[in-house]
């Protein structure tokens, strides 16, 4: 019977607190055929955090040939 050994444990580096009033969130999904994207506004309050979407969409070439290059166009974003 195989035993497999224990994998590594990499550490999360959990950076300092920050005053930070505000963040923009980006989040971008790639693939050959469509790049997905959304990006969103979060503001701290207290006990509470205000969030709020800006857009979310996805991006897809009008030729399946050459479909590589909508990831550096919806990067540009």
């Amino acid at each position: 019977m195989h035993v497999p050994k224990p994998k590594k444990v990499i550490p999360i580096n959990v950076p300092p607190p920050m005053d930070i009033d505000e963040w923009i969130v980006i989040g971008i999904d790639p693939s050959l055929s469509r790049t997905g994207f959304a990006i969103s506004h979060i503001q701290p309050s207290g006990q509470l955090t205000g969030h709020k979407w800006l857009t979310i969409g996805s991006v897809k070439p009008d030729s399946a040939k050459e479909p590589i290059w909508i990831r550096g166009k919806a990067m540009a974003l």
